[in-house]
Order: structure tokens, then C-alpha cells, then sequence
């Protein structure tokens, strides 16, 4: 059994500058008496000093502090370094931007102890700004910052999402074990420097859906997501949702196995269920598919495409995640039908045998 108790995690990529507000709210940590905590914070590929500014600032602090340096680039790489670091079974994802709550430690360790069934937990992130006016449309995609609540109340996630916000998402160490053991590796490799890759938070999640385990959430889970002035332009969001297409074409993989596609368009045809669905999957339909979405989606579009009506406009945020989504398909047709396969005949699939969460629960 894994030692009880929290490893907070935070991954680092030329992090020189926010680090110092970052640890100065984890060092404000209350009600963790009597509750093993730890901080490791994963340097990754920095090239500033990152490493020297999180010793410095956390000094003697209330917690053990490890650094570490991950060579390889990428969120995925990161994360996966600081899961084989920590000590505890309950791992806190916070990003080098998240400012957590005075009781963030203490309220994680409630929620993970009290509940064997969570795979994973997270929060509600509110928006905090340098002094700039955020945008009129902020609020409406808030969600792209990992902003706004993930439920209209505390308690289980929706099957049909299936995912948590990466940002402060509180892994249980076993589970993760138990995906690891059965096979299972990351098809996506998240935020990569400064691209705006992402998806391997939503991979994760999906994937501990489909062993057994079931995703909470808590709104007195809270954190504030500190959004800097260049990231709240209209090209930057264009930008992120190009890259939620991309990842978009990967984990829909995943969730056919929680939520079945539907099969309108082969109603009238004399084709048994399970060729439909295997057409249904093929990267081909998919493109083909995407390709007609897209075609629909340009009429709303076009307008605030070509003018200046484009910043604000859903449709043409929706046109960004298509396209990018279409290429993405057409780009790896082959990665796209093992990774299909792959994902379909997991060993870590709840279908294939005995659960985590079930052995989990066997050994308590």
C-alpha cells in the first residue's frame, strides 16, 4: 500500500517569475497538522532558473521540498516524473500559475481519504488578472482557462465528459499505478514549451473512467488561475482552440468506449451494428465527416471570419477546432488506427477483468 497523504506537484517550464506567488500560497497551507504533505516541483527543459528560484523561495517552508529536472519536454514527461518522485498517494496537480486555497492540502486529503471510489478530484478556478481589463468575451470561454465550475454541484462528474481541468487535479497514485500496469501510455504529450498542445489532463481522466474509477468534484476545492495580459487576446484563444481540435481527434478514442458514436447515417442500410460502428471509427469517416461539419460551420462563420465581427464569435472558435481537428486526422492516419485498436483492446479496460478501483477496494 502507498503511504497516505498529499504530494503537490508543480510542473515547470521557464517558471523563473511566477514561481514566488505560487509557493508563497502553498506555504500557506492550514489545517495540515497531523497530514504527510510534500512539494515537488518538476523542472521541465527550463532554460531560466527555475530550479534555483523554488528552493530559494520555499527555504526551510512547513513541508519537504524537492526539485527535480526532466529533460524531456512536455506536460505529459513532467507529470509522469513527478508521479515517480512523490512518496504519497494522493497527487495534486498544480500548475506554476494556480494559486491554491489556504485549506487546498487539508480539503484534497479529505476528499481522496473518505472516498476509495475517486480516481481523481478537482476544483473550481476563478480568474485573476495583472492588472489588465480582461476581454467582453472572457467570461463566456472562460472554461479555455480552466476557469468556472466543472458541475452545478459537488459530487460526481457526468459520464458524457469525463474529464477534469488539469489545473489542480488531484490524482489517486494507485489508480494511476494500476493504468501504468496494465499498459496504458499517454497517446498525447500535453503543453510542450511554449506550444499550445493540449489534452493529456482530459487523456488521463478518460482513461480512469474506462478502468472503473469515478471523477469528483468539489467546489470548495478552490484555486485562482493567474492569466497575464498576453493571454488574453483574441488570436491566443483562437490559438488554444486549435490546439483542443488536435487533441480533440485523440480522445474521442476514449470516449466511443464511454459513450458509443451514434449511427444515424447507417439507419436505412442492412448493416449489422458492428459494422457500423467499425465504419463509424474509421479515420476515413471521420475525416469525411469533419470535412461536412466544417462545411456547415463556414456558413455561420464566414461573416465574422472575413470582417471584424470575428473577436467574441463562437462560430468561428468552433471553425478553429474543426479545422485543426480535420488535420489532425488526415496527418496520422495510421497513428490513428493503432491508437483506435490500442485503446479498444486495453488490458486496463474495465471490461477486461477486475477493476482498480475493485483491487483497490480488496486491499482495504
Amino acid at each position: 500500500m502507498n503511504r497516505i497523504g498529499v504530494s503537490v506537484i508543480i510542473c515547470c517550464h521557464n517558471s523563473a517569475a511566477r514561481l514566488p506567488s505560487t509557493l508563497g500560497h502553498v506555504q500557506a497551507q492550514v489545517g495540515t497538522e497531523g497530514i504527510p504533505w510534500e512539494v515537488i516541483v518538476v523542472d521541465n527543459a527550463s532554460t531560466d532558473d527555475t530550479s534555483e528560484v523554488a528552493r530559494r523561495v520555499w527555504g526551510t517552508g512547513r513541508s519537504p521540498l524537492l526539485v527535480v529536472k526532466e529533460p524531456r519536454s512536455g506536460l505529459s514527461h513532467a507529470r509522469l516524473r513527478g508521479f515517480q518522485e512523490s512518496s504519497y498517494e494522493f497527487l495534486s496537480l498544480i500548475d506554476d500559475d494556480n494559486w491554491v486555497a489556504p485549506h487546498w492540502v487539508a480539503r484534497t486529503y479529505q476528499i481522496m481519504a473518505k472516498r476509495y471510489d475517486v480516481g481523481a478530484c478537482g476544483g473550481h478556478g476563478s480568474a485573476v488578472f495583472d492588472g489588465a481589463v480582461p476581454p467582453a468575451w472572457f467570461e463566456q470561454f472562460s472554461s479555455a482557462y480552466a476557469v468556472g465550475p466543472q458541475g452545478e454541484s459537488q459530487g460526481w462528474v457526468n459520464p458524457n465528459r469525463s474529464f477534469l481541468y488539469g489545473a489542480g487535479l488531484t490524482i489517486r497514485r494507485s489508480a494511476f499505478a494500476d493504468l501504468v500496469l496494465g499498459g496504458f501510455r499517454p497517446v498525447l504529450s500535453d503543453r510542450r514549451g511554449a506550444a499550445l498542445s493540449s489534452g493529456g489532463d482530459s487523456e488521463l481522466c478518460h482513461a480512469l473512467v474506462l478502468a472503473g474509477w469515478k471523477l469528483w468534484y468539489d467546489p470548495e476545492l478552490k484555486f485562482q488561475h493567474f492569466i497575464p495580459e498576453s493571454r488574453l487576446h483574441w488570436d491566443y484563444l483562437r490559438a488554444l482552440h486549435r490546439g483542443f481540435g488536435a487533441a480533440a481527434a485523440w480522445l474521442e478514442l476514449y470516449m466511443w468506449q464511454i459513450v458509443p458514436p451514434r449511427n444515424l447515417e447507417f439507419q436505412k442500410l442492412p448493416l449489422p451494428e458492428s459494422w457500423c460502428q467499425a465504419i463509424r471509427k474509421s479515420w476515413l469517416f471521420q475525416l469525411y465527416s469533419t470535412i461536412q461539419t466544417i462545411r456547415r460551420q463556414w456558413r455561420r462563420a464566414r461573416g465574422p471570419w472575413r470582417g471584424q465581427q470575428s473577436e467574441g464569435s463562437a462560430d468561428v472558435l468552433r471553425m478553429e477546432w474543426e479545422l485543426a481537428r480535420a488535420i489532425e486526422i488526415f496527418s496520422h492516419p495510421l497513428q490513428y488506427r493503432k491508437a483506435r485498436r490500442s485503446i479498444e483492446r486495453a488490458k486496463w479496460l474495465r471490461t477486461t477483468g477486475k477493476s482498480g478501483l475493485e483491487q483497490t477496494l480488496a486491499r482495504v
